[in-house]
């Protein structure tokens, strides 16, 4: 279950008129969020892995679990990184956990199997697909996967929110939050690296802290609409 670089630069307007105050938190939110699908792309390259076990990487680690309130799940996840050979150890967790040779110990990375019927490539799967096209984009030739794909749905909601696209923005967040959450409680009922129920964690928090953060902007610009 490998989303690759998942989504294509299919033209799209470089703005849509909002202000752009506030442009540094969504900017942040966006950069978080696509450090975050690294972790669903695919078995994570070595040298991620391996930058985050060393000194600036673990700082960056902590950083952004504190940001967002998670400071106990950084902890865990560095944890994990500090095991021996933890890049060989996070290509075999991902494996295990995402790509089917676990059978029922496995965890799902598509919206399909949490909404609807519970049938791969159902309804979410078309609703992405609308939803990519309305913003102007397409999934990458090299990504085989569906486009209800966590990390696909991740990067989408980064590049609405660093393109200012308010309305899809919202949609995506919300859409995360109804299923993401199924997917952390599988990751810390079967991942026994940790550093991916780490991850899951960490996405909940991220959504969380955007969410609000577009709540409150968006109530301010309602407000200041004459």
């Amino acid at each position: 279950m490998r989303a690759g670089a998942a989504l294509t630069d299919a033209a799209f307007p470089a703005g849509n008129g909002q202000a752009e105050r506030d442009a540094g938190i969504f900017e942040a939110c966006a950069q978080l969020l696509t450090w975050l699908a690294r972790f669903f792309q695919g078995p994570p390259p070595a040298r991620f892995i391996e930058s985050l076990g060393a000194a600036p990487g673990r700082k960056l680690v902590m950083d952004i679990a504190s940001s967002i309130d998670e400071p106990e799940t950084g902890e865990t996840m560095l944890a994990a990184l500090s095991a021996e050979h933890a890049a060989l150890a996070a290509a075999r967790a991902y494996t295990q956990l995402f790509e089917g040779v676990s059978g029922p110990r496995g965890v799902s990375l598509y919206e399909s199997a949490y909404v609807g019927s519970g049938r791969l490539f159902g309804e979410p799967c078309a609703e992405m697909q609308r939803l990519l096209g309305a913003c102007g984009r397409s999934l990458a030739a090299e990504c085989r996967e569906p486009p209800d794909h966590l990390g696909v749905e991740i990067l989408l909601l980064a590049d609405r929110l660093a393109q200012r696209d308010w309305s899809a923005a919202v949609q995506l967040a919300d859409r995360l939050a109804r299923w993401a959450p199924d997917v952390a409680q599988a990751c810390a009922r079967r991942d026994a690296s940790h550093l991916y129920a780490a991850a899951t964690r960490l996405l909940l928090g991220a959504l969380r802290h955007t969410r609000a953060a577009l709540e409150i902007f968006l109530r301010i610009e309602h407000e200041q609409t004459p």
